[in-house]
């Protein structure tokens, strides 16, 4: 192929059309965007009646619903009859049942729409696209089985295509041309006996034959069988035999007239379904079906002899990134060489499993204990400690690995693996690359979160979350000039939580841009009564509010922070949104473009927890910054002259110089407070000053006379107790 430039350049795959039918053109952007870079053509379109317009026109290898339209339910697009494509259902608030009619009516997967699902959304496509082949290569299987049965019942009742008729008396064979012809052998070439078809049988299936034959003749036991003859230009090759005797008035056998089908190719596809059903198709391995069955299997020889056996689960630490960084075709090779180099040091007295992804499940039979189990997980770190050279590079890959003995108190495979998979989530939460034996406490534990999780879907519709604020004092005269808006969740029976043990299941589940938006829009109507109050500064006081890496790639924003600000009616200026350093040093260019369009608005942006991790400052100057804040762990042992005045000196001369504001956080103690004043650092945050409170609480502080921490600023003041 020649380009414009008359140069010779690679042809390109042909680009596969995916059609989007969502009536959310955010979530459409969103998945527009998560496609920029795959080989896939996007077709939108927001209605039924569009999309079946679309339809007559287009034939897209993929077409991603949503389960809720303005003229109908999405599942109604599912194709039926023969020109179907697959059919990936979306929604915004999933259930079990809404999944469960989803796939009955015939979609191929169900998907509960989040910033993680759509940035997965090439993946997700790609596993849908390759389980939908495997689908048809199914139905190919199953029809061409049928085919070839629905073949033989017409050769047998209308022909006499492949027919042998054995005269005992005589022991004299005739076979038919048709027969020959099967077996590639010239008229006349074969022997009229018995034994030259015999002779012709695979020497494994030659005895069983003889014995059927024989119980046919004596007690009229049916003959059907599947055996394998010597053919001159194939080889051996399947077919199916089929034969009746018929016996005189003495009950003696006289002739025996049967006929044989070529089924070697059914017997193959039969053997490829076996093998989709059974196998990982990637590895080779066994995949979860066969594992499953293989664990009954032992709980069974457990339960019958006394035998003990162990489960592991593991699970590859950040695998996701060798296929972000190098691709989907290096990431299988990996994925190869690690199960072969698993199973190679395990033996083969223990079986091995691929789950899909980046799981595999081990079973260990004939274990002497737990040590055995722990042992086996040692050698399988050590066996990946060592690289893997793929493709020019030198790879590494760590795992998780979770642990389960053989138990009476277990009956089933599926709670095997439920606790393996517990263990393997405990031993990833405390560092990854290591293991834990499960125990009934993480059960526990496991339960409680998950109530967590079900309570925090009702939490946000129900009015439980608060905002609190923590006020954010100038270092120049003591005064308060901001507050930080951080959120709580008022639990109705475990009282007041923190962020850190809610918002982390918030970003699982998606709910962390609807709460985040909520937390906005409170932080303002708030700031806009302070800002009303009779005060002389009160018009200057500022709001911060923290925003997530979730809400940075939403691309509603933009909208949601202009919606906040005129709701409230304050100064844009006066409220500043806070990032870590981390996602504005991972960002990409659509979140480097929201960042300016919520500059362009006129808001303040903060960098949040500053200084740690990240040796290049060039986003500094890409992003429009306006105040640095330092991050609490260069506080925590402040003291002139140490490391952490060195690091907190060089950000303060770094703000200056760059013209940014510099904020202190967790300050504690009036020696540290002293510290930040001696370096110039503007202003600073902590419990030294004030807890997060309520906004009522808050009230109280700004209608004060004076400023109620002046103490803090005069020499040899004592310091404030936690």
């Amino acid at each position: 192929m020649v380009d414009g430039s008359g140069t010779v350049g690679r042809e390109e795959a042909p680009r596969r059309t995916i059609l989007v039918v969502d009536d959310d053109a955010g979530h459409v952007a969103l998945i527009e965007r998560a496609l920029t870079d795959a080989p896939y053509t996007l077709a939108r379109t927001a209605s039924l009646r569009e999309a079946r317009a679309l339809l007559e026109r287009l034939q897209p290898a993929l077409m991603l619903v949503d389960l809720r339209l303005p003229d109908g339910v999405g599942t109604e697009l599912i194709p039926r009859g023969e020109a179907r494509c697959p059919v990936v259902v979306m929604t915004s608030h999933g259930s079990e049942q809404a999944a469960v009619d989803a796939m009955r009516a015939g979609a191929l997967d169900y998907l509960v729409k989040s910033p993680a699902t759509f940035l997965d959304m090439p993946h997700i496509i790609e596993r849908a696209l390759r389980e939908w082949n495997n689908l048809v290569e199914r139905e190919r299987v199953e029809r061409a089985l049928q085919a070839s049965e629905d073949r033989f019942n017409l050769a047998v009742q209308g022909t006499n295509d492949g027919v042998w008729d054995w005269t005992l008396e005589t022991g004299s064979v005739y076979y038919a041309p048709r027969f020959l012809e099967l077996l590639g052998v010239e008229e006349g070439a074969l022997d009229p006996t018995i034994d030259a078809l015999l002779e012709r049988v695979h020497s494994e299936d030659r005895a069983e034959i003889e014995r059927a034959i024989q119980a046919h003749l004596r007690g009229g036991q049916a003959y059907d069988v599947e055996l394998r003859l010597n053919t001159r230009f194939d080889g051996y090759r399947w077919f199916r035999s089929r034969a009746q005797a018929t016996w005189d008035e003495q009950g003696r056998a006289r002739r025996m007239v049967g006929s044989i089908t070529d089924i070697h190719e059914s017997r193959q596809a039969q053997a490829r379904l076996n093998r989709l059903a059974q196998r990982d198709e990637l590895t080779g391995l066994p995949n979860r079906a066969l594992f499953m069955a293989l664990l009954e299997v032992e709980i069974t020889r457990a339960r019958t002899t006394g035998s003990r056996f162990a489960v592991l689960f593991l699970d590859l630490d950040r695998f996701k990134f060798v296929n972000e960084s190098l691709g989907h075709a290096v990431g299988d090779r990996m994925l190869i060489s690690i199960a072969r180099r698993v199973q190679g040091g395990l033996g083969a007295r223990h079986s091995i499993a691929r789950f899909g992804g980046d799981e595999l499940m081990i079973l260990m039979r004939e274990v002497s204990g737990i040590d055995e189990a722990e042992a086996a997980a040692r050698r399988i770190h050590g066996l990946l400690s060592q690289p893997f050279k793929l493709g020019g590079h030198s790879l590494f890959v760590t795992t998780s690995i979770g642990i389960v003995m053989s138990s009476a108190q277990r009956a089933r495979p599926e709670e095997y693996l439920r606790d393996a998979n517990i263990a393997m989530y405990h031993a990833k939460n405390v560092g990854k690359a290591r293991h834990a034996v499960f125990d009934a406490s993480m059960h526990t534990r496991v339960r409680a979160t998950l109530q967590l999780h079900n309570d925090l879907r009702h939490a946000l519709d129900g009015g439980q979350f608060e905002v609190h604020y923590q006020p954010i004092v100038s270092l120049t005269d003591g005064r308060l000039h901001g507050l930080e808006a951080l959120i709580r969740w008022r639990h109705p029976t475990r009282g007041l939580l923190a962020p850190g043990l809610f918002m982390p299941l918030a970003e699982e589940t998606g709910l962390v841009i609807p709460i985040d938006r909520w937390v906005l829009q409170r932080a303002c109507k708030q700031l806009a009564r302070w800002q009303a109050l009779p005060r002389p500064d009160a018009r200057r006081l500022s709001v911060s509010v923290n925003l997530s890496g979730h809400q940075l790639s939403d691309d509603t924003l933009v909208g949601a922070v202009e919606a906040a600000l005129a709701g409230s009616g304050v100064d844009p200026k006066t409220l500043a949104l806070e990032i870590t350093e981390g996602i504005l040093v991972s960002g990409t260019d659509a979140d480097k473009r929201t960042i300016d369009a919520l500059y362009q608005l006129g808001v303040e942006l903060h960098l949040d927890d500053f200084g740690v991790g990240y040796s290049s400052l060039s986003y500094l100057h890409r992003f429009p910054i306006h105040a640095l804040k330092i991050d609490r762990s260069f506080i925590g042992h402040l003291a002139l002259g140490d490391r952490e005045s060195a690091i907190v000196q060089t950000i303060i001369v770094l703000g200056r110089h760059l013209n940014m504001r510099v904020t202190a956080e967790g300050v504690e103690t009036v020696e540290q407070l002293a510290s930040l004043r001696a370096l110039g650092c503007t202003s600073a945050q902590g419990y030294l000053f004030a807890r997060p409170r309520p906004a009522g609480e808050i009230d109280a502080l700004l209608s004060a006379d004076g400023v109620p921490w002046a103490e803090c600023f005069h020499a040899g003041a004592a310091g404030v107790e936690d």
